[in-house]
Parts: C-alpha cells; sequence; structure tokens
C-alpha cells in the first residue's frame, strides 16, 4: 500500500474487519460482556502482530514497488540538489 499509494478493495475490507474486529473485541472485553482467555494487552499485541505480518506480506509481494520508489526518490532529490525543476519527471504541475 505504502509503497505504490494504492489500495485494492480485497487489501481495504481486510484492514477494515481487522479493524472493526479489533474495537469490538475491545469494547466487549472492557464492559465485561465476553471474557477472553487472554488479557487486554494481550489482545492489542495479537492484533499488532497481525498487522505487522500483513504488512510484511504486502512488502515482500511489492518489493519490485521498493525498488521503484527509491529509484524516482534518488532522480528527485538529485534534481532538486542540481537545482533543475525543468528535468523534474515526476511532477504534479
Amino acid at each position: 500500500m505504502i509503497l505504490n499509494f494504492e489500495i485494492d478493495v480485497r487489501e481495504a475490507i481486510l484492514l477494515l474487519v481487522l479493524f472493526i474486529s479489533q474495537v469490538i473485541l475491545e469494547f466487549l472485553a472492557l464492559r465485561e460482556i465476553i471474557h477472553l482467555p487472554i488479557t487486554e494487552i494481550d489482545l492489542l499485541h495479537l492484533f499488532t502482530l497481525v498487522y505487522v505480518a500483513l504488512a510484511l506480506g504486502l512488502f515482500a509481494t511489492r518489493s519490485g514497488e521498493l525498488v521503484r520508489l527509491v529509484r524516482d526518490t534518488r532522480q528527485i532529490l538529485r534534481s532538486a540538489v542540481h537545482g533543475d525543476p525543468e528535468e523534474h519527471p515526476f511532477s504534479d504541475d
């Protein structure tokens, strides 16, 4: 996502489901409506691990985007340092 600033529907739905399940489980656990076999902080750690695992998976599958991002960033910095904005290939103008 962050590598190419794009998110597809599947990724958006997955993030939405994770977020909503986290909020609902935390709310129910804090209100003691449900009793979890783990503490609330352990639940947060579990969700953190899931988010990090998903991020690493996306990072691994989109490693080509990282190479392109680094290359484009280097080109932008070079044009900025050399003061040649006319050759800037990524301008928003």
